[in-house]
């Protein structure tokens, strides 16, 4: 519901009269008899009754005349906000090849349009997220699992041991990093069934699609589910590093390190990581530039099956569709104090703005007279989105959006006035209502007699278009 239009003017006879007599000392302290009696004093009672009444009247107007008031002021209605969020794509017959999608690309949820703000490489891979939780009560079973493992080392088992269990994060939803062992989340990148060659050199086969993925930006979309009031510091923790909140890592290529006891010693690739945004209370995307072919895209082959998941090493996953097509691991942890905590992320993820574009839209040709105005056909209109060109005697005209047309020079030149370099080819926008103006000659160009005029400019459904998530299911790209 609409928020009630606060009062002009709440003050009353008695509030009017006492704040008039108040300052009477400051204006004429000759003044000193301030009782009823005094004529002075009644023409102030007078006054302060014919105020009220006047509030009273300026507090009944109808808020269609407050409107029209603000825009005969040049203060029109705020226009309507475009919705913005997050959509991931999914290459899933395209040839193993990134593909590339272009800024602007148009996407619908129904027959509402959206349009890419960034373009990004959709690579050929599926994303399966992974975290590690910790375990307070083993289970007698879990317990003999790991005295095997330790057997295998000749090592005793440790009378603290922490252990923990691998928990999918189903559709990178509801990510809480505060609530893992390592504070960390694991991102298996997986290959595409016929994308798999599996030769004598590469049994696993994938080195060819490692190949491929070599040096190609990773576009990494992250939905957090905390504002800055909410963010708390884990205790007994450094200050937050200068490297970011978030440190994206790959396995380092070839074999597994091992340390003096050959325990697995497993190092990483720090990723470079392009972010504008803060991920603790905002949305966005981050681009992670993988490592080149020098470096090279790998996983560790020389890992005994029980130690998946010991240490620093990524969590085990049982499911022989996930193990079978696992190219990498993608390692996303806190690099700081603060933990975070994730509604959604998304592999191939670019950002998306609900908006329809227009291109040259014919207006109604110009007359020559003043104040000439325009109304576009789609409304409400995004603020600076409006471009306007003419054509007058196959000569073309840019037009430049200026906030007050007064502010515009003289259509032409004023004898004896110094030329001030002031625009004379502007109009003003009013994007709430879809209106365009042009000025009247003294401050502004009129468009001329049958001068034609043409609007290119970007539209919105406002309010319409704050869609419900998964509802992004069709684009230009769809098989």
């Amino acid at each position: 519901m609409p928020l009630p239009v606060p009062p002009t003017d709440n003050r009353r006879y008695q509030a009017l009269v006492d704040e008039l007599i108040a300052r009477i000392p400051s204006h004429t302290p000759e003044w000193t008899n301030f009782t009823q009696s005094d004529p002075g004093v009644t023409l102030i009672q007078l006054f302060a009754h014919v105020t009220e009444s006047l509030l009273y009247r300026t507090n009944q107007i109808p808020e269609r005349n407050r409107a029209k008031f603000l825009q005969l002021l040049g203060v029109p209605l705020a226009p309507a906000r475009e919705a913005r969020g997050l959509a991931a794509f999914v290459n899933e017959r395209a040839p193993a090849e990134t593909l590339m999608i272009p800024r602007g690309s148009e996407l619908f949820a129904g027959t509402i349009p959206f349009r890419t703000a960034t373009s990004l490489d959709v690579l050929p891979v599926e994303a399966r997220y992974y975290v590690r939780r910790p375990i307070t009560t083993p289970t007698q079973e879990q317990k003999d699992y790991y005295a095997l493992l330790y057997a295998s080392y000749d090592k005793p088992v440790p009378q603290t041991l922490t252990l923990y269990e691998t928990v999918e994060v189903v559709n990178g939803e509801g990510v809480d990093l505060a609530q893992t062992v390592d504070h960390s989340l694991w991102v298996a990148l997986l290959g595409r069934k016929d994308d798999q060659k599996i030769t004598p050199a590469d049994p696993g086969g994938w080195d060819d699609l490692r190949g491929k993925l070599a040096g190609r930006t990773l576009s990494l979309g992250l939905m957090p589910d905390q504002g800055a009031e909410q963010i708390v510091a884990r205790p007994g923790t450094p200050p937050p590093a200068a490297d970011g909140l978030l440190r994206f890592e790959v396995p380092s290529p070839g074999r597994v390190a091992l340390d003096g006891t050959g325990r697995p010693a497993p190092t990483y690739v720090r990723l470079t990581a392009r972010a504008d945004f803060d991920p603790l209370t905002q949305p966005g995307i981050v681009e992670l530039a993988l490592p080149g072919a020098g470096s090279g895209i790998d996983y560790w082959d020389n890992l005994d099956p029980l130690e998946a998941g010991v240490g620093d090493l990524p969590p085990a996953v049982d499911a022989p569709d996930v193990s079978s097509r696992l190219v990498t691991w993608l390692r996303v942890r806190s690099g700081s104090s603060t933990d975070v905590k994730l509604r959604w992320i998304g592999l191939n993820a670019a950002q998306i703005r609900q908006q329809l574009l227009i291109s040259a839209e014919q207006l109604v040709p110009g007359d020559g007279s003043p104040d000439q105005a325009r109304q576009l056909r789609q409304s409400p209109v995004l603020a600076g989105s409006v471009a306007v060109t003419s054509i007058e005697n196959n000569t073309r005209h840019d037009w430049k959006e200026i906030d007050d047309l007064r502010a515009a020079g003289p259509e032409l030149p004023i004898t004896g006035a110094p030329d001030m370099g002031d625009p004379v080819e502007v109009f003003s926008c009013d994007a709430e209502a879809g209106l365009i103006r042009f000025g009247d000659g003294l401050s502004g160009r009129r468009p001329r007699l049958d001068e034609a005029l043409y609007a290119s400019y970007a539209c919105t459904e406002g309010a319409e278009g704050n869609v419900a998530a998964f509802m992004l299911k069709a684009g230009p790209m769809q098989a």
